[in-house]
């Protein structure tokens, strides 16, 4: 099957990136404050202060920093429903979104969890792997499966997105 036409950059793709952006910004800002709130809680009940004492005191805690990033994933996993709408010039809202997604949150996390959880366990095994031995074949290795997990996961995500999409969007009123 041929194209009829090429692919062109016009008012849809500029409102889709800027839908984009807004979510990745607002992702970030939460996560970044979420993260910021751990570190502190974790600072003062772990009494870190200076030294080395202090620092082995927060890498203990670092592996369980990726654990504030889960309200913000939850928040992009019923926002980024815009983006299939956006996709297909349909109007789409964050309110929308939101409302179109309400009761189906745990779904869309734990859909998103599992189709990216093969990356997250590579990655964690890479982690390792470079804790263990630093500049070895292996750790290379890992880091280079992890990221190449992060390619196929991500084009996963994203049809998972759009399938939810298909399945939580409002139907067009029949006229």
């Amino acid at each position: 099957e041929q194209p009829t036409s090429r692919i062109s950059i016009n008012a849809t793709t500029w409102s889709y990136l800027g839908y984009y952006i807004l979510i990745v910004l607002a992702v970030s800002v939460l996560n970044g404050i979420v993260a910021i709130l751990v570190l502190s809680v974790a600072g003062i009940s772990l009494g870190l202060g200076e030294g080395e004492m202090s620092l082995q005191r927060l890498a203990a805690v670092a592996p369980y920093l990726q654990l504030a990033s889960i309200p913000g994933l939850i928040m992009a996993n019923r926002l980024i429903m815009v983006l299939p709408a956006r996709a297909i010039e349909e109007p789409a809202s964050f309110r929308q979104a939101w409302m179109n997604t309400r009761g189906n949150t745990i779904r869309l996390t734990l859909g998103a969890g599992l189709v990216m959880l093969p990356f997250i366990v590579l990655q964690g095994v890479a982690q390792v792997s470079m804790i263990a031995a630093p500049m070895s074949a292996l750790a290379t290795g890992l880091g280079v499966l992890a990221t190449l997990a992060l390619v196929f996961c991500t084009l996963a995500w994203l049809s998972f997105i759009s399938i939810s999409y298909a399945r939580l969007a409002p139907e067009p009123d029949a006229a």
